[in-house]
């Protein structure tokens, strides 16, 4: 008791620090949350249970991964240079000095100080197209951030179902094996009255270490899935994974396909990128006009003559007339990148409208799917009983048995692979369909709570 006490002790100060560490930045902090719509008391509850459920995992995860750090710091580093961009329209100002010497011996030169001012007024349409774009960047950023958000939960998704799959098989193996012993107790029995031979032992024998085979490598590959899945949402200490959610059918329906592609985070960054492309098309022709700018300064000192004018102000202006032919090639590139953008955008929504078709019918087949092998797991639990109950009148041979629980033990295999399959499924769809993460969450985070209150 008191080492699972330590250990999940030792879980959590393992979980805070990582916390601490790659969440460092509040401001990334407070980007991650929002984009996961994972909550620091939904990191700090899931560091101390025993049990994790899916939603547990993903919101370990959110503290442990660096992709979600890293794609937070892209949003600073561009809300930085956004604000940089409006620093393009103030006037630049400094203090300088010089120092000069003079050709005759005479004479020792002059020091001079002045303030010096210079404000753009036009420099092609660099200002204003680099606000817009440094604006767009930055959307983007906070867009990829929210992307990476639900790629984490498939992946966490994924490799927690993969758990769940090896658990309920590794549960059923050993429930078949418990029943083989029965039947080789009853047989025994039969064997020691003249009703069986002694060979349908052995037969029932092999049968079982046949099924304990199984039941070893199915537990040392759970060994390693569990502990993958551990190290990847930075748990140390030992628990186990609930699964069996059951969330709300989705709000998408086949007609509305269109709505829910343009609200798809790649639809909607693509488009920013388009945006992005006219706005640098903009630019680079920008470098056909002129620039234009006011400067002047004001002099502080100078150990010289005194010059007639300590205030100099002037407007200068400059038209390119040749440059080797830069703007014009630069023109030409933005417009290969502007219709790059529109293809790749085009691209986008025909992998995006595939991705929400797929993942529905995918679901709406487990349903079916799961239907089917629930009425087959009926039927092969009542043939077992059928089968066990006539076998004892001798009614049928031992082989009839053993054919009714290798039917019985691929029923229950089928239904848990396919339960399992239309939990992950709906999970899929939720991110297809913009569901998940963010405010979704608030489903799955509900759905993992009211199954472990059932399993209970």
């Amino acid at each position: 008791m008191a080492y699972n006490i330590v250990n999940r002790i030792l879980g959590l100060s393992f979980c805070l620090f990582f916390s601490n560490t790659l969440l460092a930045d509040v401001n990334v902090r407070n980007m991650i949350f929002s984009a996961s719509g994972v909550s620091e008391n939904d990191i700090i509850s899931a560091s101390v249970k025993s049990a994790l459920t899916l939603y547990d995992a993903y919101a370990l995860s959110i503290s442990f991964t660096e992709n979600l750090p890293i794609a937070g710091e892209d949003v600073v580093q561009a809300k930085s240079k956004h604000s940089e961009s409006i620093g393009a329209y103030l006037p630049n100002i400094s203090l300088n000095a010089e120092k000069s010497n003079s050709g005759s011996a005479l004479q020792s030169g002059t020091t001079s100080a002045y303030i010096y001012g210079r404000q753009p007024i036009m420099t092609g349409l660099n200002e204003l197209t680099g606000f817009y774009q440094s604006e767009k960047a930055a959307s983007v950023s906070s867009n990829i951030l929210k992307l990476t958000a639900s790629q984490q939960l498939l992946t966490v998704a994924q490799n927690f179902y993969t758990v769940c799959q090896l658990q309920s098989t590794l549960k059923n193996n050993r429930e078949i094996v418990d029943l083989y012993k029965k039947i080789r107790a009853e047989l025994l029995r039969r064997v020691a009255v003249g009703k069986n031979r002694r060979n349908d032992v052995l037969r029932i024998d092999g049968q079982i270490s046949r099924l304990e085979a199984q039941i070893a490598s199915i537990s040392s590959r759970l060994v390693a899935a569990r502990s993958e899945l551990a190290l990847s949402i930075g748990i140390s200490a030992p628990v186990s994974f609930t699964g069996g959610i059951k969330l709300p059918p989705p709000a998408y329906k086949p007609g509305e396909l269109s709505s829910f592609v343009s609200r798809r985070i790649e639809v909607i960054i693509a488009k920013e990128n388009i945006e992005i492309a006219a706005i640098n098309l903009k630019t680079a022709m920008g470098g056909h006009l002129p620039s234009v700018f006011l400067e002047g300064s004001y002099r502080l000192y100078s150990n010289g003559d005194d010059p007639i004018d300590k205030y100099t102000v002037s407007v200068a202006a400059s038209l390119p007339i040749f440059q080797g032919g830069i703007p014009s090639e630069k023109v030409s590139q933005a417009e290969s990148v502007k219709r790059q953008a529109d293809l790749i955008l085009t691209r986008t929504i025909r992998a995006v409208e595939e991705n929400i078709i797929s993942s529905y019918d995918t679901w709406k087949s487990f349903i079916k799917q799961s239907e089917a092998y629930r009425k087959a797991l009926d039927s092969a639990e009542r043939n077992y009983k059928i089968t066990l109950s006539d076998y004892r009148l001798s009614l049928v041979t031992i082989l009839d048995v053993f054919s009714v629980l290798t039917e019985l033990q691929q029923a229950r295999d089928d239904y848990t692979t396919a339960m399992l399959a239309l939990e992950l499924s709906r999970i899929k769809l939720g991110v297809a369909i913009s569901e998940f993460p963010a405010s979704g969450n608030k489903l799955l985070k509900n759905a993992s709570v009211a199954a472990t209150g059932n399993l209970k």
